[in-house]
């Protein structure tokens, strides 16, 4: 329960602090609480942070990632550079890859699994920062962790924020690689179209969904849109 209650803690912690798009300053109340701080809190309780709570707290930040994108307004040239230096995304983005760093170090007794990998790397895709999604990523291999399709969903989403089709390309290069047999599903199809249009490659939005129905899958109604 208390272990409960203080992801509950961390998740809210979290959004409070980065929601609406605009970094909010820390409070004297409990909104303003760090998660340093919710971590200590719960080592000091006799609640030991084990792998869950740490994925759980990456996976907060990846959220927060999320909210702070969707509210943004892209310039009318698509430009998209500029949007991984901003505050209100690279805090939280940042505090999902130290935690994951911290548990590689000798601080914490708990490694991290393909879980908090996951969530680091969505963190990353959605502060629109493709290069540190693909750092994890390699990372991920060298500790000797597999890959899942929600690994390969979150690579595919960083390139789709950027439309970076060479990106994109990678990711659907490494699945066909990958020894375990994963295949990408309508998820990664669907972001890999957002991704040609982002990149005015329309002809190829029509190309890649006709490769997804041939996969035996089925495109949803904005995938379908995102093609028109």
């Amino acid at each position: 329960y208390e272990i409960a209650s203080c992801l509950v803690g961390a998740e809210m912690c979290i959004r409070d602090r980065y929601r609406d798009g605009d970094h909010v300053e820390e409070a004297d109340d409990e909104e303003g609480v760090r998660l340093e701080e919710l971590l200590d809190e719960m080592k000091a309780r006799g609640c030991e942070p084990n792998v869950v709570t740490y994925s759980a707290s990456a996976h907060a930040c990846a959220t927060a990632c999320a909210n702070v994108a969707a509210g943004l307004e892209i310039s009318a040239d698509g430009s998209y550079g500029q949007l991984a230096s901003l505050p209100s995304l690279r805090e939280p983005k940042d505090e999902a890859v130290g935690l994951l760093r911290a548990m590689k170090g000798s601080a914490v007794a708990v490694k991290p699994n393909v879980v908090t990998y996951n969530a680091a790397i969505r963190a990353c895709a959605e502060a629109f920062d493709k290069d540190a999604a693909f750092e994890l990523f390699e990372d991920l291999k060298r500790e000797g962790l597999q890959p899942t399709v929600v690994t390969y969903g979150s690579l595919m989403t960083a390139c789709e924020r950027l439309g970076d089709l060479a990106g994109a390309s990678r990711v659907m290069r490494v699945m066909r690689e990958d020894d375990q047999g994963i295949k990408p599903n309508e998820v990664i199809y669907g972001a890999a179209i957002s991704c040609c249009r982002k990149a005015g490659q329309m002809d190829r939005t029509l190309l890649v969904l006709r490769k997804m129905m041939r996969e035996g899958l089925s495109p949803n109604t904005a995938t379908f849109n995102t093609v028109i």
